[in-house]
């Protein structure tokens, strides 16, 4: 059986637990509380630097938080220590950094990639311009797809793609999506049509990658008030997200191999 010693030491706020020989961050400790509250950038360097050489979610967490620091130094020093803690999480802000606005920060965060396979496990870019049937139905199909996009990954929505995207670095998508909705009223029946129509064009080599078109229908009374059947076409639409959603990640999925 593998030995394992346990240590811990209290001491005011710091908490240190070290087992078999690895020393573990807890929350409260002084590093991490540098790193996330002090004024002065050089405490911040040289707590995210020490944080480096600690282990457990507490200090990955902290360096995480730390990327988005307003000082470039801090940044980097953050970029740097995260190599100590490599998780999806990591490689998600490391690949973020490769779009910062300083040049030494995102070239700290090239080399501490490296260390975890290159920039392939960064998640793609993806802009969303949604167009067509009326804004409150494009905020709603946009509100849909972004709450289902959120639990993949592989991709990342943003308003403002970043100059990784444009330069070549990372990944980087436009969804054009055109929403349409035809009402056919007829002596007997009312007939309701939604159309998604979904265009993939590539940010980073400047084309079109594909196009495809979903369409949903279903029929009311031919008495049905207006307010029913703006929601139908509601919830016909809520049904072709999920569509939109599966054929972007296909694509993303068919993108890697």
């Amino acid at each position: 059986m593998e030995y394992v010693r346990a240590l811990i030491l209290t001491v005011g706020t710091c908490l240190l637990v070290t087992l078999g020989g690895v020393a573990l961050a807890q929350d409260g400790d002084p590093a991490i509380d540098a790193l996330m509250s002090s004024a002065s950038h050089k405490v911040r360097i040289k707590a995210a630097k020490k944080l480096g050489r600690l282990k457990g979610p507490a200090a990955r967490n902290a360096l995480l938080a730390a990327v988005d620091d307003e000082h470039a130094l801090v940044r980097a020093a953050a970029a740097n220590s995260l190599k100590r803690h490599p998780s999806g999480a990591s490689i998600g802000a490391l690949c973020g950094l490769l779009g910062d606005r300083d040049a030494f920060v995102r070239r700290t965060a090239t080399r501490v990639l490296k260390g975890f396979g290159g920039t392939a496990g960064c998640p793609a870019w993806l802009r969303l311009e949604i167009t067509g049937d009326t804004p409150e139905m494009q905020a709603h199909v946009r509100q849909a797809l972004e709450k289902t996009f959120a639990d993949e990954p592989q991709v990342r929505l943003t308003e403002a793609v970043p100059p990784s995207v444009s330069n070549g670095v990372l990944k980087g998508y436009e969804l054009k999506l055109r929403l349409e909705r035809k009402v056919e009223r007829g002596p007997d029946a009312l007939q309701l049509r939604c159309i998604i129509t979904q265009s993939i064009f590539d940010l980073r080599m400047r084309n079109l990658r594909g196009s495809a078109t979903q369409k949903g229908s279903l029929t009311l009374g031919s008495k049905a008030p207006e307010s029913v059947v703006t929601a139908q076409i509601t919830a016909c639409m809520d049904a072709l997200a999920p569509v939109v959603h599966r054929g972007m990640t296909d694509f993303l999925a068919r993108s890697r191999r």
